[in-house]
């Protein structure tokens, strides 16, 4: 395997600092990355060179999330209790939100998202092992959490596979699927399609993540120090 770029020498970071995640944006044409810097960096993704005026410096005070806005923003959330928009075409920050749901989890939220369609509704994960969905519009917290689902372990990643779908991915690869339908649609419906461990199944050592699709089926990045292992899709 060859490396045909460096972001280091293009986007170039204290020796003491690094990345905490980086996403796709402007249709997979730009990166976006927060590092432990607290910066937010625009990077070209052909070239992995900066965007001119390409960071912004003290995102937050002590950045911890990213999530892609569109095609051209980013959402952040940090240790400060705020959660940002900000509009890499303005290079501004369009939106700053302070709600605070915070007796919910009782341990690190690892992952938030949106929901697809109505996004007043805000999922999130966290290593206490559970998936709580909020109704943000409710500012009061008890009232605003509307659904609660245990996932048993320490959650790594969460998100919705479509409007009444869920996943959630474990820190030791325990992945299970929840229905949301019970609350969201009125239906008395409570049904989870529960995988258990995914690495025996895939014959992996560890798994990447899962980016679903609400128009095809989700695709599952596995790996291992060993050998190569495909990509897979999941059928449910």
């Amino acid at each position: 395997m060859k490396i045909a770029h460096s972001v280091a020498a293009s986007a170039p970071l204290a020796s003491d600092t690094y990345f905490y995640k980086i996403l796709p944006v402007y249709g997979l044409t730009k990166l976006v990355a927060i590092s432990s810097d607290d910066s937010l960096r625009l990077i070209d993704a052909p070239t992995l060179r900066l965007d001119s005026n390409g960071i912004l410096d003290h995102i937050h005070a002590g950045v911890t999330s990213l999530k892609a806005f569109g095609e051209h923003g980013a959402l952040t959330a940090g240790r400060d209790g705020l959660v940002k928009c900000t509009d890499f075409r303005t290079k501004k920050i369009t939106l700053e939100v302070s709600k605070e749901y915070v007796e919910c989890h009782n341990d690190d939220v690892t992952d938030l998202s949106f929901h697809p369609s109505s996004p007043s509704f805000l999922l999130s994960g966290s290593t206490d092992g559970l998936l709580n969905l909020y109704d943000t519009t409710i500012a009061d917290e008890d009232e605003a959490l509307t659904q609660v689902f245990n996932h048993g372990s320490s959650i790594a990643h969460a998100d919705f596979l479509s409007d009444d779908e869920i996943f959630a991915l474990s820190h030791d690869e325990v992945f299970s699927i929840y229905d949301t339908r019970d609350y969201l649609s009125g239906d008395e419906h409570d049904f989870t399609h529960a995988f258990g461990d995914l690495r025996p199944h895939l014959q992996c050592e560890y798994i990447v993540g899962l980016v679903g699709s609400r128009s095809s089926a989700p695709v599952l990045g596995a790996g291992s120090h060993r050998f190569t292992i495909p990509i897979g899709f999941v059928h449910h």
